[in-house]
């Protein structure tokens, strides 16, 4: 009987870990009976458990064999993954490697164009610098022999192509080629204005101005220019930009030296009295002519001497600036005292207008200018 009631609460116990709350559990006898049933019991609750294992085991044995069989090839799967993975790895680094070795082989080849490049604007460089020294070169043998024309042209090629250094302008090859070509001007400037000095040679203290003759030879031997005439050198000096100061300084030297000394009355009431030869004009000599007549006529063969020595050119330039300062002098001292204070001196008055007309037409037949003054001081007159 005690058996009986115990074996349940064992077995209960051992599937639940539940302990009996039964009254008689608790107060069942455990005799030496009871145990031996009690043994039996729970042998006979062990032995049926087995066998309901083994049966089961039996039953299920296929799935755990499929389990088994998919597991291995989830775990093969795994490490095909993991290799899979670590090749993927690895060839991404590769990948990495490759497109560093790609961008640094592209700044290499970017770093080769632009050296490339630069040796390539050196060579221009270089080569304009040495064309540009050539034809310095060409301008100095031009000169040396005379070909003044081709000289310039020379030089101002020269000038173009060293304006055309950009970036060299402060390297010291450009400066040297821009000191040569300054210098080659100056000595064209100097050489120009000795030549131009001779041609026209001014004396102040004896008021003489002398042309030498229509030519000079040249001094250096094989020169492709063997007589240098004045239009040679008017040439020269456009080119050199130095004609406009020349043409100042003779119009100051002939005012000075002849149109000033013949017009100027001294304290003896002489004036300067003009001589002429072929080539010289002289005003050193002095006398006591003050006829309107004798005055005009200087004046025109004056002008005449002028006009049949210069160039046509250089006689336009000069009247421009010439004949404007004589006839402000001329009006001071000779036309404002003409004016008549009574009605006899009209004669003699009319006289001087016509030869200040006279005078200006003169001028113009040369082809020079200036002669605005004189028509405006012969139109007011009246």
């Amino acid at each position: 009987m005690a058996a009986d009631v115990l074996t349940p609460a064992i077995l209960q116990y051992i599937d639940h870990h539940a302990y009996p709350d039964s009254e008689d559990v608790a107060s069942a006898d455990l005799g030496t009976d009871a145990l031996s049933s009690l043994l039996q019991a729970l042998h006979d609750a062990q032995t049926e458990v087995e066998q309901e294992v083994k049966a089961l085991s039996q039953n299920t044995a296929p799935d755990i064999d499929t389990w088994i069989t998919r597991a291995k090839d989830l775990q093969a799967d795994i490490l095909r993954s993991r290799e899979t993975a670590r090749q993927i790895v690895a060839e991404h680094e590769a990948n990495e490697d490759l497109r560093a070795q790609g961008e640094e082989a592209g700044r290499k080849v970017k770093l080769l164009e632009k050296e490339v490049a630069f040796e390539e604007t050196l060579a221009g460089t270089l080569e304009h610098v040495a064309y540009a020294n050539d034809v310095l070169g060409a301008a100095q043998e031009h000169a040396v022999v005379g070909n003044v024309k081709d000289s310039l042209r020379e030089i101002e090629e020269a000038d173009a192509s060293i304006a055309g250094l950009e970036g060299l302008k402060d390297t010291r090859a450009c400066g040297l080629l821009q000191t040569r070509a300054a210098q080659l001007r100056q000595s064209l400037c100097e050489t120009t204005t000795e030549f131009w000095n001779s041609f026209v040679e001014v004396h102040y203290e004896e008021r003489t101005i002398a042309f030498t003759g229509h030519g000079l030879t040249a001094a250096v031997e094989g020169a492709v220019v063997p007589v240098i005439t004045f239009e040679l050198m008017v040439t020269a000096a456009k080119g050199l930009d130095i004609f406009d100061s020349l043409m100042q300084k003779m119009s100051k030297d002939v005012d000075r030296a002849i149109i000033k000394p013949r017009l100027m009355i001294d304290e003896d009431g002489q004036v300067a009295k003009v001589l002429l030869s072929k080539d010289e004009l002289s005003c050193a000599q002095r006398h006591g002519d003050m006829s309107y007549s004798t005055l005009f006529a200087d004046l025109q063969r004056i002008v005449d001497f002028f006009a049949s020595h210069l160039p046509p050119e250089v006689g336009v330039v000069l009247s421009q600036s010439l004949i404007p300062a004589m006839s402000l002098r001329l009006e001071e001292h000779w036309l404002e005292p003409a004016v008549p204070l009574n009605i006899t001196e009209m004669p003699a008055f009319q006289d001087t207008l016509a030869r200040v007309s006279q005078l200006a037409d003169h001028i113009e037949g040369h082809g020079w200018r200036g002669t605005k003054q004189l028509r405006v001081w012969v139109q007011n007159a009246p």
